[in-house]
């Protein structure tokens, strides 16, 4: 069920963390070219990866029932993995990566806030995590992405004032 998918989506996570390391190390110790083919780069499995776990992600935020969503264990996926694809974002903007690698993970990035814009008060009030998560992409200078995180970011603190005033005080 549920949780079972959630253990192989936190594994995947740490698979693309293994990954980044393995791609690093051989590009600092690759010193020699040779006309032999080779395995896929590390980073390719990242780019795979990344895909498989937007999508996992989506499939999680996309549940019906919102007790799966506010589990500890789910909660703990989406706000590690969603951190990490947004600060892979991040990452690839501010080191000038391809336009290749900006233009997959702008759309890994697009397809998560779209995702999040989508939820319902109920669900987005089960995810205290996001507003801090999706501030590392205020500054982009990916116009589109920017301004999503402004109008969920704005949405979100709309949804904290509603709740701080309906509460008995």
């Amino acid at each position: 069920g549920v949780h079972w998918y959630i253990f192989l989506t936190n594994g995947l996570g740490k698979g693309i963390k293994d990954w980044e390391r393995a791609a690093e190390i051989m590009d600092s110790s690759s010193s020699s070219l040779t006309s032999e083919p080779s395995p896929p780069h590390y980073l390719e499995n990242v780019l795979y990866a990344r895909r498989w776990m937007t999508k996992f992600l989506l499939s999680l935020m996309t549940q019906r029932d919102v007790s799966v969503l506010s589990s500890k264990p789910c909660q703990q996926v989406l706000r590690d993995e969603s951190g990490a694809i947004l600060q892979a974002f991040v990452s690839k903007e501010v080191n000038e990566s391809s336009s290749i690698e900006m233009r997959n993970i702008s759309k890994m990035v697009s397809d998560l806030l779209d995702c999040f814009s989508g939820l319902s008060d109920e669900k987005m009030a089960t995810l205290p995590w996001l507003s801090p998560v999706l501030s590392t992409c205020i500054q982009t200078n990916n116009v589109t992405i920017r301004t999503s995180v402004q109008i969920l970011l704005t949405r979100l603190l709309n949804g904290q004032k509603s709740h701080q005033g309906s509460s008995p005080g």
